[in-house]
């Protein structure tokens, strides 16, 4: 898979559309996480279905591709999650960023 899948985008919210938006990607992360836990308890073969050599070659690689590798299902799920936290986070921050600007501007007009 690879960094390909994980680009770099920009997403322009006006100030008044940031909790709605936060709050999209907040439901994004609560329906993440459930099958996420799922997949780390679960998603591991203990051992291959038949003992054969091919059952056990095949459980070796789904292992190896789903849960272990770098770039593998489970890295790219865990990569997505924390890609919505850095929007929350981000969100959060230029939320109060907009606040502390306009509470300066109405000081500066009174």
């Amino acid at each position: 898979m690879g960094d390909q899948f994980f680009g770099v985008a920009e997403l322009r919210v006006p100030p008044e559309a940031i909790p709605a938006v936060r709050e999209v990607l907040n439901k994004m992360l609560d329906d993440i996480e459930g099958p996420l836990r799922k997949l780390r308890r679960d998603g591991r073969l203990l051992e291959p279905w038949l003992h054969d050599p091919v059952s056990v070659s095949v459980a070796d690689a789904y292992n190896k591709y789903v849960l272990d590798e770098p770039d593998g299902m489970l890295a790219a799920i865990v990569k997505y999650r924390e890609q919505i936290i850095a929007a929350v986070e981000a969100l959060t921050d230029a939320e109060k960023q907009y606040q502390h600007t306009e509470s300066d501007l109405v000081l500066k007009l009174t």
